[in-house]
């Protein structure tokens, strides 16, 4: 840890060059002495129940995800591709190397827009699509699962460390944080040495950044694939570093690195330091809609007023959606386009949408998504008479809560009013284990039998105890039957 003690003392200072060398090193010092246990020793159960929690939680998107037509494209590709059948792509049959499956996973975790978000004090972002590069490289090196936990919560603490230096407004998509964490993850699981390590980490650094006009305006299909193409390509190049392939170790911590372009000269390692001992793992939220992190709280809000519209709903005469005033959301409200979505992606991403299909039917599933619900005219009418705007005394009393209002005006003079101060699946009103089984059961159906899903969720629930992961991503082959 000499790297890390002289980087932090501002000795740094009088050498740039020989800092951005210590800077590499004592991340990849920081990353292999990471131990989820110096966390805090009390909650220490508690890290490991939502851990599970969350892997539970992204194997479900998994398994939606693979009959999605970006995640299918992405599987398809995958397989004519073709590589050393080590790990699994989940939902299918289909084995590929690290750094495919890695990408084929995290397209399907990520294209439904339905798992976990980061409640952090920058960027938002989406910490498990990082969790399909610790299970390629957890199966490819046949770690146990106290090992793939450990590695997970490694990246999360290295994630949300990341997103809380980020701005909202950077020019930079937050799945750029993805590039350290994959290669940080990736060389944890394969025992890179700390030299080779500090070499993955700098070739992921400059190598694996992503505009942020990947999910602005019209969003597109470009926004699911985002995050896979960033591990795929750390991936790869940790593998590289494992052949002893070496990188500029200032693209981590120099001025035209990562830390210098994509945190605007904010000292990661330092952050990471005192950072230490509040678990990033505990900041996650988990989203009972498969739906953008921002439209939770008003689906929540808009379903309780569903019994008494529903059956009116040609009498709304305008619904009145009031967010909070922080940076996430005005970063949202400033690129959105448009008031009718035109295909899945802006859907997920319209609250107009959102809302309007809550107070409709009471719920937000992906069955709507699947049936083009946005292109119905009852849907398109009640949309064009949704409002949204920011309301700065909209306190925001719990980090990362994004609170928000909802009015509803009829024609004949009433008016109802919902508000949610906490969205469901927040960590201060979380989803319970039950909750997670119940999610992962509707998105296996139709892709895992019952006694397989059975099967996986009584791993994911002793995963610490797992003596090799192989086993649990056997049994997401993907077998209906």
């Amino acid at each position: 840890m000499i790297a890390l003690r002289s980087y932090l003392s501002g000795r740094w200072i009088e050498g740039f060059g020989h800092a951005q060398t210590e800077g590499a090193q004592a991340l990849a010092d920081w990353v292999l002495g990471f131990a989820a246990s110096d966390l805090s020793g009390a909650v220490t159960g508690q890290l490991r129940a939502q851990a599970r929690g969350i892997v539970l939680d992204t194997l479900a998107c998994a398994l939606a995800g693979s009959r999605d037509r970006t995640g299918a494209a992405a599987i398809r590709i995958v397989e004519k591709l073709g590589a050393a059948p080590e790990c699994a792509v989940i939902g299918t049959p289909l084995r590929s190397s690290i750094p495919c499956a890695a990408f084929a996973n995290s397209v399907l975790v990520r294209t439904l827009d339905f798992n976990d978000f980061n409640n952090g004090s920058g960027q938002g972002g989406h910490p498990s699509d990082n969790i399909p590069v610790a299970l390629a490289a957890g199966e490819a090196g046949n770690c146990s699962g106290r090992e793939v936990l450990a590695a997970i919560a490694a990246g999360y603490q290295l994630y949300g460390c990341i997103q809380d230096l980020s701005d909202p407004a950077s020019p930079w998509d937050h799945v750029s944080a993805s590039a350290l964490t994959t290669a940080a993850i990736c060389g944890r699981l394969l025992a890179l040495s700390r030299e080779r390590l500090t070499h993955a980490l700098a070739l992921a650094a400059v190598h694996s950044m992503t505009l942020a006009e990947v999910r602005r305006g019209e969003v597109s299909a470009a926004k699911s694939l985002a995050n896979g193409i960033v591990v795929q390509t750390a991936a790869l190049l940790t593998l590289l570093a494992a052949e002893g392939v070496t990188g500029p170790v200032s693209g981590v911590t120099g001025r035209g690195g990562f830390q210098g372009i994509v945190l605007a000269g904010k000292n990661l390692v330092a952050a990471l330091a005192e950072g230490a001992g509040e678990s990033k793992l505990m900041q996650s939220s988990l989203k009972p809609y498969p739906c953008f992190s921002m439209a939770q709280g008003p689906i929540a809000a808009a379903a309780s007023l569903h019994p008494k519209v529903a059956n009116a709903s040609d009498s709304i005469e305008q619904v009145t959606l009031s967010l909070g005033d922080i940076p996430i959301v005005r970063t949202q409200m400033a690129h959105a386009t448009g008031q009718l979505p035109a295909n899945r992606e802006s859907a997920d991403h319209s609250h107009r949408y959102l809302v309007a299909m809550a107070l409709l039917e009471g719920d937000v599933r992906l069955e709507q998504f699947d049936r083009a619900r946005w292109l119905d005219e009852d849907v398109k009418s009640l949309m064009t008479r949704v409002k949204v705007e920011i309301d700065p005394a909209l306190a925001i009393t719990t980090p990362g809560a994004l609170p928000c209002r909802l009015r509803v005006n009829m024609a004949g003079g009433e008016t109802f009013d919902a508000e949610c101060r906490i969205p469901p699946g927040h960590p201060h009103s979380p989803m319970s284990w039950n909750d997670i089984v119940h999610k992962f059961r509707r998105c296996a159906a139709g892709v895992m039998s019952p006694k397989a899903q059975d099967e996986a969720i009584d791993m994911v629930a002793r995963f610490e105890q797992l003596p090799s992961i192989r086993p649990l991503l056997a049994a997401l082959a993907g077998t209906a039957h």
